[in-house]
């Protein structure tokens, strides 16, 4: 099969955070408790809730058409977030609220949230919170005096590539630079340890870029990465159920809502 099939940014992507699981997996130990026998357990009850709502929906609505990446890509994105100690019932919930908030809260274009954000909240919401344990796993090591993980490496290098190849430079720039002065600015803290956490990497990486819902002009990407930058800081300063979820809504909540008025504007023209 042609090599460029295989590093197409959604194959890609794909490949990373399925590695990114197995990886993180087989190196979670908590008790008796072994990551990658919960693991498969875990995955399967995300996946087929997932399918599950899916299969139903196509039978008695008008069928969502997408690459079966995308499914694989929600499903190891929420894998990765919540780990093993998460009750089993939240991987239903988070497999079967994720297709049902990306078929019924959306536009013409797509979703208008980011669908693994939405349903993560939702279940902040009930009590259960993500850990990002599979976004900065062990092993870990010094570069420069700082303390990384694999998974900093590994996302930075992969889920960079992907970022660059959808060409949302510009909104990472300016998410990472906002929320670096946003941070020094009300903590007084150099906030360049918490950048180099692996989830922080992940969540800017692989989250904020989804194609769907972020947005592809660059002025707006600046306005969107601004937004994600400066919500952050600020939701962790008001103790917010998840800062880095909130901020990706509210980013979310710009974008569509601009693409929801253009739209609507269309449409009067059309009918005058």
């Amino acid at each position: 099969m042609n090599i460029r099939h295989w590093v197409l940014p959604l194959r890609l992507i794909s490949i990373f955070l399925g590695g990114l699981s197995l990886l993180a997996a087989s190196l979670w130990h908590t008790g008796d408790r072994v990551g990658l026998g919960f693991a498969v357990v875990h995955f399967l009850l995300l996946f087929g809730s997932n399918l599950g709502v899916t299969t139903i929906l196509n039978k008695y609505t008008s069928p969502l058409h997408s690459p079966w990446e995308n499914r694989f890509i929600t499903t190891s994105i929420l894998f990765l977030l919540f780990d093993s100690l998460t009750p089993w019932w939240a991987f239903i919930f988070l497999g079967a609220s994720t297709r049902l908030l990306e078929s019924f809260v959306r536009l013409p274009s797509g979703p208008v949230f980011n669908p693994a954000a939405l349903g993560s909240l939702l279940l902040c919401t009930l009590g259960v919170f993500p850990t990002w344990w599979g976004t900065d796993f062990a092993p870990r090591f010094t570069l420069f005096q700082i303390d990384l993980s694999i998974a900093f490496l590994l996302t930075l290098f992969i889920a960079g590539f992907v970022a660059y190849r959808y060409r949302k430079t510009p909104l990472i720039l300016a998410g990472f630079s906002v929320f670096a002065l946003t941070s020094f600015f009300l903590t007084g803290e150099n906030p360049l340890s918490l950048m180099l956490n692996g989830a922080f990497l992940f969540f800017f990486l692989v989250m904020a870029i989804e194609p769907k819902t972020s947005p592809n002009k660059v002025e707006d990407q600046l306005i969107y990465g601004s937004i994600i930058g400066a919500s952050i800081p600020i939701l962790l300063q008001i103790h917010f159920l998840e800062a880095s979820l909130g901020a990706l809504l509210l980013a979310n909540v710009y974008s569509r809502g601009k693409e929801f008025w253009l739209y609507q504007g269309k449409r009067f023209f059309k009918s005058v």
